[in-house]
């Protein structure tokens, strides 16, 4: 398996464009240093001009990165997948996340990236914030219902 590439806060940026009104992020348009030079499918050459221009007029200017289906914002760079919020807490400071610790949505809306609501937390800080799941009865995160207790302690 091939090592994932440096991508650096100053290469997102070259890359990217972010909103902070919307939490949006945009792919900008790519010199040809970006790219190689390819063969096309009759065995002729795609110059990394002609390839830039290809990528540019198909991707410049418009949204990057799609929700996946746990409501994250994801995309790829350099065949590597990466979240959203990640990318802009990068963008923004300068720097990656410190690792082991998490990017938290403050307002619980995994599709909200606007900066204003990101914060860097540990995981445990993280989990503190998590909506109530649909199938609990006490109100209360964390808290279960134990049958078996619940019967030995009404006898």
């Amino acid at each position: 398996m091939a090592d994932k590439p440096d991508i650096t806060p100053e290469l997102c940026r070259q890359l990217l464009r972010y909103e902070p009104e919307t939490g949006k992020l945009f792919w900008k348009a790519r010199p040809a240093s970006f790219f190689a030079h390819s063969f096309n499918r009759w065995g002729g050459i795609k110059t990394a001009e002609t390839n830039a221009l290809i990528w540019n007029r198909k991707y410049a200017g418009k949204e990057a990165f799609t929700a996946n289906s746990r409501g994250y914002r994801t995309g790829r760079m350099f065949d590597w997948q990466y979240f959203a919020h990640r990318v802009i807490w990068a963008i923004v400071y300068g720097e990656w996340p410190v690792v082991g610790m998490d990017i938290d949505h403050i307002n619980g809306d995994k599709s909200d990236n606007r900066i204003a609501n990101l914060r860097c937390v540990s995981h445990q800080e993280n989990g503190q914030n998590a909506k109530r799941p649909n199938n609990n009865t006490s109100g209360r995160i964390g808290v279960s219902y134990n049958r078996r207790l619940y019967t030995l302690q009404t006898r």
